[in-house]
C-alpha cells in the first residue's frame, strides 16, 4: 500500500467520482481507477459503490477514509516536525567563558561562522565548572572549558591547547619590576579571585598551600571586568588564564607577569559522551580540531 493510493481514494469521493478526481491531481483517469482497485484488492473489500450519480462509500469504505485521513495527516505532521528539526539541528547553542576562552570567541563567531553561514550559533558565558554540569545535563550541546583535574566520566574531552595561568597586577605596583615572581612575593598581597569556586581559585590554593604559604583571597566579585578594574586602581592582585591576555593587552595600567613557578592548564572541547551530536555540532569539532596546537 502507498500513500499516493489514499490520496487518491480520498480525491474520488471528495470530487464525487474518478474523472473530477483525477482532473484535480492532474493524473488520468485509468491510473485513479487502477490505484482504488490496488488498494480494494490489498483489502480484499469494496470500499466504493459506482452509481450513475457518482460513487458511494461502502460501510468498510467508510471505515477505510476515516483512518486514510488519519494516515495522511500523521505523515504531514511528521514532514512538518522534521522541518522544524532540522532549523534546530542548524542551531548551536555551547557555552564559553568569556575569560579563559577568550580567544575563541572571534575564531567561533568569525572564522567558523563565515565558513558556516547555514549554522545560528549562539554562546552562553558559563564558567569551566558549570560548562561540565551543563554539558552532563544536556542544557548545552558543547562547551569550551578549562580542563578540570578530575574530568566527569559522563563527559568526552578534546584538548585544543595547553597554557598557563599568569599575574595581572597594576602598572605602578613594586613588583611589576620583575619579569617572574615567585610565590613568597604574594604572600602578602590582596588576591582578586572570582566568586565560587572556580578551576583557577582551586589550583591557586592547592598550590600556595603545598608551598607553605599564606594566601590572602578576596573573592567578593563575580564580574572579571569588576576585577580588572579593581586591579588597576591599586587595590590588588588577579591570577588570570594567558588565553584571556588579549582581553586586557592594550590596558596601560596593567602589568602582566609570569610567575616562577609553571602554573600549566589545557583548554578543551567537552560534550557528552554516547550523545548523538548535531550536524553544527561535528562540524564545529572538526573546524577546531584543525586548529588544535
Amino acid at each position: 500500500m502507498e500513500l499516493r493510493q489514499l490520496v487518491y481514494f480520498i480525491a474520488v469521493i471528495e470530487h464525487k467520482g474518478f474523472s473530477q478526481a483525477a482532473n484535480a491531481l492532474y493524473v488520468s483517469q485509468p491510473t485513479v481507477t487502477m490505484a482504488v482497485k490496488r488498494l480494494e484488492r490489498e483489502l480484499e473489500a469494496d470500499l466504493l459503490e459506482r452509481k450513475n450519480t457518482g460513487v458511494e462509500l461502502t460501510p468498510e469504505g467508510e471505515i477505510f477514509y476515516r483512518h486514510a485521513h488519519s494516515i495522511l495527516a500523521e505523515v504531514e505532521a511528521a514532514k512538518q516536525q522534521i522541518e522544524r528539526q532540522k532549523s534546530v539541528r542548524k542551531s548551536l547553542f555551547i557555552g564559553v567563558p568569556s575569560m579563559a576562552c577568550a580567544d575563541y570567541y572571534p575564531i567561533i563567531y568569525r572564522f567558523f561562522q563565515e565558513r558556516n553561514e547555514d549554522i545560528h550559533i549562539r554562546i552562553q558565558d558559563l564558567r569551566s565548572p558549570e560548562v561540565f554540569l551543563q554539558v552532563c545535563t544536556e542544557d548545552i550541546e558543547l562547551g569550551l572549558a578549562m580542563v578540570i583535574e578530575d574530568v566527569p566520566a559522563a563527559v568526552e574531552v578534546v584538548r585544543l591547547r595547553q597554557d598557563r595561568i599568569r599575574l595581572m597586577l597594576p602598572v605602578n605596583h613594586p613588583l611589576s619590576q620583575y619579569e617572574k615572581i615567585s610565590l613568597a612575593q604574594l604572600s602578602d598581597e590582596v588576591v582578586f579571585m572570582s566568586w565560587g569556586k572556580t578551576y583557577i581559585y582551586e589550583r591557586i590554593q592547592k598550590t600556595f598551600a603545598k608551598a607553605g604559604l599564606p594566601l590572602n583571597i578576596n573573592e567578593s566579585f563575580r564580574d572579571n571586568q569588576t576585577i580588572i578594574n579593581m586591579v588597576t586602581q591599586g587595590f590588588g592582585v588577579y591570577f588570570f588564564p594567558n588565553t584571556a591576555s588579549t582581553t586586557v593587552a592594550d590596558n596601560p595600567r596593567i602589568a602582566i607577569r609570569d610567575l616562577d613557578v609553571d602554573l600549566i592548564y589545557d583548554i578543551g572541547l567537552i560534550y557528552k559522551k554516547n550523545r548523538h551530536l548535531s550536524e553544527p555540532a561535528r562540524r564545529l569539532i572538526t573546524f577546531l580540531e584543525k586548529l588544535r596546537t
